[in-house]
């Protein structure tokens, strides 16, 4: 295994946990939005949340497919399939 192999998949496996982290930033995003007087807060930290999420799913685009997309379009169908395989796999 290649010296750039070992390191796309570490960096791939640091992405991945991050993805999970996500996951219970999520939850507490939801839990600021249902309070009224927090729901600002909830929000602003939904977008940042968001904004993150977005560049996680680039950079396993990028690490999977070798490039970067070339358009939304293409990221999102990356997403779609990597998604799909992922299911499929835990079937």
């Amino acid at each position: 295994m290649s010296v750039e192999h070992m390191l796309l998949k570490t960096i791939y496996q640091s992405v991945q946990s991050i993805s999970m982290s996500m996951n219970d930033l999520t939850s507490a995003v939801n839990q600021l939005l249902q309070q009224p007087h927090l729901r600002p807060h909830g929000e602003r930290v939904d977008a940042v949340r968001q904004q993150i999420t977005e560049e996680l799913e680039r950079i396993q685009y990028v690490i999977r497919e070798g490039h970067e997309p070339s358009s939304p379009e293409e990221l999102d169908l990356g997403q779609k399939v990597q998604d799909a395989v992922t299911e499929i796999s835990q079937i």
